[in-house]
């Protein structure tokens, strides 16, 4: 079977705090022919793992990589690399795939309020402008 992964799958299999849940999620992960990771659900289990479970945003970022790692896992690897990377400086996963996804329509600049944001963004290369 191909399966395309919900939020709430993925946050069951990372945080096992359902046990009757994580059994059938990793089941069927283990089983699957092939497993899409959308980004919009990896932006929203990032929001979940950091702000309701209150996982730092490198252990986010390490038990994704672990998840992601695995062949027949399709995602958008530019979006997630980038996503994983402000995840690694401290920084939004959104943020960064928003960034990202942007610019591969128009080479524009990123426009934010997010003093954070603009910073990291700013320091990974990105064109930013920070609304004041």
């Amino acid at each position: 079977m191909k399966i395309i992964a919900d939020t709430n799958l993925i946050v069951r299999v990372l945080t096992r705090d359902d046990p009757r849940q994580f059994e059938v999620a990793g089941h069927l992960l283990e089983t699957a022919e092939t497993v899409v990771f959308p980004v919009v659900a990896l932006c929203e289990t990032v929001w979940v793992l950091t702000r309701a479970v209150k996982w730092p945003g490198s252990a986010v970022a390490r038990a994704l990589r672990v998840l992601l790692d695995d062949p027949k896992v399709l995602f958008d690897q530019a979006l997630v690399e980038r996503g994983l990377a402000m995840l690694d400086d401290g920084g939004d996963f959104a943020d960064a795939v928003v960034a990202a996804d942007g610019r591969r329509f128009a080479d524009a600049t990123f426009a934010t309020f997010d003093r954070d944001a603009a910073r990291l963004l700013t320091a990974q290369g990105s064109a930013v402008t920070l609304l004041a």
